[in-house]
């Protein structure tokens, strides 16, 4: 069964802390102008607010660090190697790497647009498709998607259930769908 936590005052915190990660991440081109955003930091805030409102198994556990590879060719993960400064959680550092050659010590992975992307090695805990190839985007836990100007997530409850993760209800509620082939499991398409 999925643990979810549900605290409404965390609830509305994790909106916010989203929402100010976006807003730190991105900023306005002219500010006389409409703002643009540049969609590439859109979609490297979304891994981080997932990150940050991820919860993960004893067993694999960040102790200090978290380890966040990428994989192939993708926008999240030319972003986040172009920052100056990655965020932390808290206290646990975010430790980016992009295309290791081993992927077994990291905690998650972006898995981008590459027909040779092989996952074969990773222990990863949570798998993240940002314009990965089907066979890949179907063993993801989340997946990012630009629907109508854009950058929305999906949630895979049943990988995260096999991931043994846990994930925050307000991360549940913010995805544009979630879904799950065990009627046990509840989610957003409840």
């Amino acid at each position: 069964m999925i643990k979810l936590l549900h605290f409404k005052t965390k609830g509305l915190c994790a909106a916010a802390l989203v929402i100010l990660l976006f807003c730190s991440l991105v900023g306005p081109a002219h500010a006389a102008s409409k703002p643009v955003y540049n969609e590439s930091l859109v979609r490297a805030a979304v891994i981080f607010g997932v990150l940050r409102f991820t919860s993960w198994p004893e067993s694999f556990k960040p102790q200090g660090e978290l380890r966040l590879c990428a994989v192939g060719e993708s926008a999240s993960a030319s972003a986040i190697a172009s920052l100056e400064k990655i965020p932390s959680i808290g206290s646990t550092l975010i430790i980016y790497s992009n295309g290791p050659a081993d992927l077994s010590q990291c905690h998650a992975v972006i898995a981008g647009e590459d027909e040779a992307v092989n996952l074969g090695q990773s222990n990863a805990a949570l798998l993240i498709c940002d314009s990965c190839n089907a066979s890949i985007m179907a063993s993801s836990s989340v997946v990012l998607q630009r629907t109508e100007n854009r950058i929305q997530f999906e949630i895979n409850l049943d990988r995260v259930q096999e991931s043994e993760l846990s994930l925050s209800s307000s991360l549940i509620e913010l995805a544009a769908r979630c879904s799950s082939t065990n009627p046990a499991i509840r989610g957003c398409d409840d």
